[in-house]
């Protein structure tokens, strides 16, 4: 009986952290890219369904932006770059540029407190040879790190259990 309610307390606060989890309505975007000079997700087709998303619940959220060069353009260099995070009722959130960057890859992670609403992508980048590769873009609620007051509090959670425990092994002694 005291282990049920113990395995009880662990599964409701097990569920009650899951139910905290952000939804979001985000397309990934998963697409083959060809430049001989300059290129933006603008040539994304469809553009609005590739570089447009929604975000449900507010929260810290992840924007990652990949690119990785096919076999054979690992010598392409890019050029220049600029990468953008927009909200579509209040203007650009966080922009990156960079300028001689010389390598054929690049990856770079947008953290950001993001309210409910829609939201724009946006990557161009110049190269002085053909490059070709795979751009990707996902979106993703921030992994929750527990503040050290969390773990204080399940430690006198687990304190309390086991002393209610010995409490009540003492009463049965008697």
């Amino acid at each position: 009986m005291k282990l049920t309610r113990i395995l009880a307390a662990i599964a409701f606060a097990a569920l009650s952290c899951l139910a905290s989890a952000k939804a979001i309505e985000a397309p990934l975007v998963n697409d083959k890219v060809l430049s001989y000079g300059a290129w933006s997700s603008n040539q994304l087709t469809p553009f609005f369904g590739k570089t447009q998303f929604s975000i449900a619940t507010a929260g810290k959220y992840d924007i990652t932006f990949d690119l990785t060069p096919a076999k054979g353009y690992e010598n392409s260099s890019i050029a220049s770059l600029q990468n953008a995070l927009s909200s579509l009722t209040g203007g650009t959130l966080g922009e990156s540029n960079f300028s001689n960057l010389g390598s054929s890859s690049y990856h770079h992670t947008f953290t950001m407190d993001l309210n409910p609403g829609k939201y724009s992508l946006y990557l161009a980048f110049t190269n002085q040879n053909p490059w070709s590769g795979m751009l990707n873009v996902s979106v993703a609620p921030t992994a929750a790190i527990p503040e050290p007051e969390t773990y204080a509090l399940m430690g006198l959670g687990i304190v309390a259990v086991l002393a209610r425990r010995r409490q009540l092994k003492r009463k049965a002694q008697i």
